[in-house]
């Protein structure tokens, strides 16, 4: 076989292999989050940049608060309400989550972490 007859199906194979992208994040999620003395559960969550996400935020115990400055989210959450929490995943990057309403000796141990990637 001669060497320009190989040409043509090495380039299709090469076009055809580069031509394929990485699947879009998904349009929405819906996380489910536990706050109890002294925790946050899951301790991190991680989204791509782009997705709408959905938080649905309980408390296991007493009253908390759902704090997220760096995504400018404060939310209460309290006993036997959930709380709803949506925000668009825009700028990449890690947020800390961390309890606003004291509640008890341990709340300064309450910490999560949200990680927006590329």
């Amino acid at each position: 076989m001669c060497r320009t007859n190989l040409i043509p199906p090495l380039v299709f194979v090469l076009v055809s292999v580069g031509c394929h992208e990485a699947p879009p994040p998904p349009a929405e999620l819906t996380i489910p989050v536990v706050m109890k003395q002294w925790d946050i559960l899951p301790h991190e969550i991680r989204v791509r940049k782009g997705t709408l996400v959905h938080l649905h935020v309980t408390t296991a115990d007493v009253q908390h608060g759902f704090d997220v400055r760096g995504l400018n989210i404060s939310e209460p959450v309290n006993p036997g309400r959930p709380t709803d929490i949506s925000f668009r995943a825009d700028m990449p990057g890690r947020y800390t989550v961390d309890c606003d309403i004291l509640c008890g000796k341990g709340h300064d141990d309450m910490e999560s972490t949200i990680i927006i990637e590329q």
